[in-house]
């Protein structure tokens, strides 16, 4: 199992992204494998799909839709704050990273899944504290 940061889906559903022919290559690098998303960033994704369709002046029916038809291919797990806050908040105050991308940091390591990102702060965190970027993290 695979997770996903939004950084990855944006760019995947959105074609006009720069990062778009990348996600599509990571896509396809992963075609056989099950991929799944956290709840809040599965939220986060929602979000920002929106707000690109309203910056663009786009229809944000047909936007959104992308998203609800994504959310059909992946396993969404709900997960408990509580459980990663106190170490997440205090990792925010010394990173560059937000609340989303730490608990999915967290949330993957315990579950020792591998997440696949086009976030380079993501990466990096997670190979300076797990010791290798390739131990908990895919992508650019």
């Amino acid at each position: 199992m695979k997770l996903l940061d939004t950084s990855f889906v944006v760019a995947l559903l959105d074609r006009r992204d720069v990062l778009h022919n990348e996600a599509t290559k990571l896509k396809e690098q992963f075609q056989y494998e099950e991929f799944g998303m956290l709840e809040p960033i599965l939220a986060e994704t929602y979000t920002v799909i929106q707000r690109r369709a309203r910056e663009k002046k786009a229809d944000c029916k047909v936007a959104i839709e992308k998203v609800v038809e994504f959310e059909r291919l992946v396993k969404v797990y709900k997960v408990s704050f509580s459980r990663y806050h106190k170490e997440i908040v205090e990792r925010m105050k010394t990173s560059n990273l937000n609340y989303n991308d730490w608990l999915l940091f967290f949330f993957a390591k315990e579950k020792k899944m591998e997440i696949i990102t086009l976030d380079k702060k993501l990466k990096q965190i997670a190979a300076n504290t797990a010791g290798s970027a390739r131990e908990s993290l895919l992508g650019v």
